[in-house]
């Protein structure tokens, strides 16, 4: 009897530390999931953003070819781009069959100086490129702008900390995804600066790197709604006045 009752307590233990261990892990996939899907829009936003550039700007190239006895030694291309956009819109985003994140952002312009000082005069024409980051995520409804209201969303997910209440994870959630907001309010209102660098050396791709910074005071920001979606992050929006904004910068 004795016996039996120990397996008994040794298999209920280890059954309760099984579905521990499982419970556990399945949390860590699940954040893991959500992490991979917001990293892979912020990657294709900014991939847009930098295309986007492109197009207006102009893009420097920096091409070198090393032919030696009528062979083809090197063939090394490097493009680049430097400029900061302000007022780009987030307005569709698409996850492909592969999972990579498409994103497409527009601006509409007035006159502008080209990465070689000219000046140019695009007569409020809106310019669109899109953008891509992989894996991707999850169906996305863009943010719409109101005729004096600018709103924008951002998102967050729950820290992975077993020592953590579940309240503490859902305030840090909602945290991150506040910053996330106002970080793309800021983008939108004060601008973002790009940098981008690729390296093709023999018709083959060895890098790819760009660089997005925004550094910006926001002030008059509101949180409108906060709520969990359906992979366990968070997303939250905020809202401004653009009348205030418009008064000081002396625009109708």
């Amino acid at each position: 009897m004795k016996r039996d009752e120990m397996r008994k307590r040794w298999l209920m233990t280890g059954l309760a530390l099984l579905v521990l261990i499982l419970g556990v892990s399945m949390e860590g996939l699940a954040q893991m999931d959500s992490q991979t899907k917001l990293m892979a829009r912020r990657a294709a936003k900014v991939d847009a953003l930098r295309n986007l550039l492109e197009v207006i700007y102009g893009i420097q190239i920096d091409a070198r070819t090393t032919v030696r006895d009528f062979v083809t030694e090197s063939d090394v291309v490097r493009s680049r781009v430097r400029a900061v956009v302000q007022g780009a819109r987030e307005v569709d985003y698409q996850v492909q069959a592969d999972g990579t994140a498409e994103v497409t952002v527009e601006v509409t312009l007035g006159r502008l100086e080209d990465i070689l000082g000219h000046r140019l005069l695009y007569d409020q024409e809106t310019i669109r490129a899109t953008g891509f980051g992989a894996p991707g995520g999850q169906g996305y409804e863009a943010p719409q702008a109101a005729r004096d209201v600018l709103r924008v969303k951002g998102h967050g997910i729950e820290p992975n900390e077993p020592g953590m209440t579940p309240a503490e994870k859902s305030l840090l959630a909602k945290r991150a995804g506040k910053l996330d907001a106002l970080r793309n309010l800021s983008e939108q209102v004060n601008g973002v600066r790009i940098s981008g660098e690729t390296l093709v050396r023999d018709f083959v791709t060895r890098s790819d790197d760009i660089r997005s910074r925004v550094f910006s005071y926001i002030q008059g920001a509101r949180i409108v709604s906060e709520y969990q979606l359906a992979d366990g992050s968070y997303e939250v929006e905020v809202e401004i006045d653009l009348q205030p904004l418009r008064r000081i910068l002396g625009v109708r």
